[in-house]
C-alpha cells in the first residue's frame, strides 16, 4: 500500500496566509521565472510586486495540501488587485476556476473560464497557448460534470485539436481523451467511444507499460465499453489483463514488505514464487490484445506522453493553470497476505461511505499474519474511481456485480479455501445484499453497521441541502456530519477529511439511487436463509442507531447469525486500524466455526 500523505491543519494554512498578507506590498521585487515541469517561457513569470508574488506562493501551497477553500479564497483576494499584469491576471482566474472545480462548484469554475478566455482575447494572438489549451480542457471537465456530455465532447474535441497543432501538451491530450471518452459513455454512445478509449489504452501501455497501474485501469474501462456493445471476447480479455495487472502489483507491494526475509528463511525466487501463486493464482498477461488499435482517434501515432509520471513529484510541479492528468497510484484491489502463513481463508472487505480501500490495511496486515489472504475493493465512485469520469459516479449496485465476479474468481482458484465477505457501514450493507443475491459464492457475512438508520439522519439534511440549492450541477457535502460522528478521534478525522482519496459528496441522482439501496436492506436480509451471518454495533456509534441493527438481525432468516455490541466502539470497527484484540479474536473464532468447505454450496 502506498503511504498517505500527511497533510498539516488547515488552520495552519490559514495562518501562513496571513503572516504571507502582512509582507510589505511597495517593496519591489526582482523578476523571476518560475520553476515549471516542461518549459521556463514567459506565461510563467513570478509576479514583480512581493505581496503579489506571497499571495501567489500561499495559493499555491493550499492547492498543493488540496486545501481547495483556502486556495480559491486566496485567488479571489489576487483578483481584487488593481496592479496584477494582463497575463498574471489570466493565470490567477483560471487557477481560481481550477479550485471551484475540485470543490464541486462547477457552475462557478465555468465563469471563472470564460472571464479569463474573455481576458486572453484581449491579447496578442499566439500568446499563452497551454494557458488557453487549459481553460478549453477545464471549461470542458466542468461542463462534463454538470451533465451536458454533449457540449462537453465538443469542446473536448477541441481540446484535441489544440493537442493536433501542437499547441497544447500530452496533458491535455490525456485529459481531454477520457474526457471525450466518458462524455460518449455516459451518453450510451459506446461505438463513439471504442475508438477514444482503445487510443488511450493504446498510449498508456506504450508510454507507462504495459504493466502499469493507469494501462490497468484503461483497459478495465475499455472493458466496460466493450460490454456493452455485446463483445464478449474483447470484454474478457481487457477484464483478465486488467486484473493481472492488479494482482501483480500486489505482488510487488507485498514483496517489498517482506524483503526481509530473502536471505534468512527464503531465497528471493522462493518468495516471489509463493507471492505469485497466493496473489497471482493462475492468472497471466498472455491475453491477446490486438484488437485495439493505436491512435484509433487522432491517427496520430506520436506516442507523446514523455514527461516522467511520478504522481508525488508532478503533484509538486503542477500549477492550477496547467494542470497534470491524474496518473493512478492504487489498483482496484488491494490484498495483503504473510507468506510464511499457510492460508486459512479469504477475506473480501467493502469499504464505508467516503473511504477507500486503504482503510482495511491494518486490518488486512493483521488477518494475514493469522492466515487469511485479505482482498480489500474500492466500491465504485469511491477511491481509485473518483479519478475516473467514465466510472466516477456512485455506483452499488455494479459494485456487487465486481464483487461477484471476483469472488466466484477465488473460489475457482482456491477450492480449498472458505470465503467470506465483510463489509462496514455503506459496505456492510453492500455486502449484505451481494449475500442475498449471491449466497454461493461465500461461506459466511460479516457485517458491521449495515443499519440504514442513521443517528441525526444525514440521508435526510443532504436532501435538504440539495433542495436548498438552485444550480443544476447541485452537490451536497456531508463530510462534516459524516466524519465528525463516525469518530471522536481527532487524528482520525484530520486524517480522514484530507486524505485525496476520500469522498463525501453526492448528487441528487447519487443520493436518491443511494436511499433506494439502503431501503432494500429488510428485504435482502430476509433472502439470506442459509448464509451464516455476524453482525458487529457500536454502542456508542453516533452515526448508525444500535437498535438499527438489532431489527435488521431479526430480519434475515438464517437460524446461524449472531449480533455482537461493543460497548466502548463507536462507527468504525474494522477500517482505519479501529478494531481491537477481542474483535479480531470473535471474528477469527466465527470463522473457523463456518470454514467447511461445503459451507457455500449448501447455502445456495
Amino acid at each position: 500500500m502506498v503511504s498517505r500523505r500527511k497533510f498539516l491543519p488547515a488552520l495552519n494554512a490559514i495562518l501562513l496566509a496571513a503572516s504571507l498578507l502582512l509582507t510589505q506590498s511597495n517593496n519591489t521585487a526582482a523578476s523571476a521565472a518560475t520553476k515549471n515541469a516542461k518549459t521556463g517561457t514567459q506565461e510563467d513569470t513570478v509576479p514583480v510586486n512581493a505581496a503579489v508574488k506571497s499571495l501567489h506562493e500561499a495559493a499555491i501551497d493550499a492547492y498543493h495540501k488540496y486545501n481547495y477553500d483556502l486556495a480559491l479564497k486566496t485567488y479571489r483576494e489576487l483578483l481584487k488587485r488593481s496592479d496584477l499584469e494582463a497575463q498574471e491576471r489570466i493565470r490567477v482566474t483560471t487557477a481560481a476556476g481550477a479550485s471551484a472545480f475540485h470543490l464541486s462548484h462547477y457552475r462557478e469554475a465555468l465563469k471563472y473560464y470564460d472571464t479569463a478566455e474573455k481576458l486572453l482575447e484581449k491579447l496578442p494572438a499566439g500568446q499563452m497557448p497551454r494557458v488557453r489549451a487549459e481553460i478549453v480542457c477545464s471549461r470542458a471537465e466542468s461542463t462534463y460534470e454538470i451533465g451536458d456530455h454533449t457540449k462537453s465532447a465538443e469542446q473536448f474535441l477541441t481540446a484535441i485539436e489544440l493537442w493536433k497543432n501542437k499547441e497544447a501538451t500530452d496533458d491535455i491530450l490525456m485529459r481531454s481523451l477520457e474526457g471525450l471518452g466518458a462524455s460518449y459513455f455516459q451518453d450510451g454512445k459506446y461505438k463513439e467511444a471504442l475508438p477514444v478509449y482503445q487510443e488511450l489504452a493504446w498510449r498508456d501501455g506504450s508510454t507507462l507499460g504495459v504493466e502499469s497501474l493507469q494501462y490497468g485501469w484503461s483497459l478495465r474501462i475499455l472493458s466496460d465499453v466493450y460490454r456493452a456493445l455485446g463483445e464478449k471476447k474483447e470484454t474478457q480479455a481487457c477484464n483478465d489483463r486488467s486484473a493481472w495487472i492488479f494482482r501483480n502489483w500486489n505482488k510487488n507491494k507485498e514483496l517489498a514488505q517482506y524483503s526481509h526475509l530473502i536471505g534468512r528463511e527464503l531465497t528471493r525466487a522462493q518468495l516471489e514464487s509463493k507471492l505469485s501463486e497466493l496473489i497471482v493464482g493462475k492468472l497471466d498477461n498472455g491475453q491477446d490484445l490486438s484488437f485495439i488499435k493505436p491512435a484509433a482517434l487522432t491517427h496520430i501515432t506520436d506516442r507523446g506522453g514523455s514527461v516522467p509520471y511520478d504522481p508525488v513529484a508532478r503533484r509538486k510541479t503542477m500549477v492550477p493553470w496547467e494542470r497534470h492528468r491524474i496518473v493512478m497510484r492504487d489498483p482496484a484491489g488491494i490484498q495483503w497476505t504473510n507468506p510464511l502463513v499457510k492460508p486459512q481463508g479469504i477475506i473480501v472487505c467493502v469499504p464505508g461511505f467516503g473511504l477507500q480501500h486503504g482503510s482495511f490495511d491494518d486490518f488486512g496486515r493483521r488477518m494475514a499474519d493469522l492466515g487469511y489472504l485479505v482482498i480489500s475493493y474500492d466500491v465504485r465512485g469511491f477511491g481509485a474511481y473518483t479519478a475516473l469520469k467514465a466510472l466516477h459516479s456512485i455506483d452499488l449496485e455494479r459494485t456487487i456485480d465486481d464483487l461477484a465476479v471476483s469472488a466466484d474468481v477465488l473460489r475457482r482458484e482456491f477450492p480449498g479455501l472458505p470465503v467470506f465477505i465483510l463489509g462496514e457501514s455503506m459496505g456492510g450493507s453492500v455486502a449484505l445484499q451481494f449475500v442475498a443475491y449471491h449466497p454461493e459464492l461465500v461461506n459466511g457475512l460479516i457485517a458491521a453497521v449495515p443499519s440504514a438508520q442513521r443517528t441525526g439522519g444525514w440521508l435526510a439534511a443532504a436532501k435538504i441541502e440539495l433542495g436548498m440549492l438552485t444550480s443544476k450541477d447541485r452537490v451536497a457535502n456531508v463530510e462534516s456530519y459524516i466524519v465528525n460522528r463516525a469518530t471522536t478521534n481527532p487524528y482520525l478525522r484530520e486524517y480522514w477529511e484530507h486524505d485525496p482519496e476520500s469522498r463525501f459528496t453526492m448528487t441528487p441522482a447519487e443520493l436518491n439511487a443511494y436511499t433506494s439501496f439502503l431501503k432494500r436492506n429488510d428485504k435482502c436480509a430476509a433472502m439470506i436463509t442459509k448464509t451464516p451471518v455476524i453482525m458487529f454495533q457500536g454502542l456508542n456509534d453516533l452515526l448508525i442507531r444500535p437498535e438499527g441493527s438489532v431489527k435488521l438481525i431479526r430480519e434475515i432468516t438464517t437460524h446461524d447469525k449472531d449480533l455482537v455490541l461493543i460497548g466502548k466502539s463507536q462507527h468504525l470497527l474494522f477500517e482505519q486500524g479501529q478494531f481491537n484484540d477481542d474483535i479480531i479474536s470473535q471474528v477469527t473464532n466465527w470463522m473457523k466455526m463456518h470454514s467447511r468447505p461445503h459451507q457455500a454450496e449448501t447455502a445456495k
